[in-house]
């Protein structure tokens, strides 16, 4: 992560951890992937959506930080949900025609 957004954070509480999903966004951009596709991942999300436990986010503001950093950075990470495109105008994946 230190390399990607120039942040140094040792996630030591919980509210400044990433998420599994921006750990591994930059994992891939550090690995020389071309393009990094994200999908379920709203950083404006109040919870999670996956399971009934109805757990809040506790990492809403640092992958927000990050994504906004991978955007300055102009690095090639793409949401393929319009609707998080639009709220953080991450750029919309368009997957090239067969």
């Amino acid at each position: 992560m230190h390399r990607m957004t120039g942040k140094l954070n040792l996630e030591l509480e919980g509210e400044a951890k990433w998420s599994n999903g921006i750990v591994g966004a930059a994992l891939a951009l550090a690995s020389g992937a071309a393009n990094v596709v994200l999908t379920a991942i709203d950083p404006l999300s109040k919870g999670h959506k996956y399971n009934s436990l109805d757990l809040s986010r506790m990492h809403q503001e640092t992958d927000l930080q990050a994504l906004r950093i991978f955007r300055e950075r102009r690095l090639p990470v793409f949401t393929a949900d319009p609707n998080v495109a639009q709220s953080i105008d991450l750029p919309l994946w368009e997957p090239r025609s067969r």
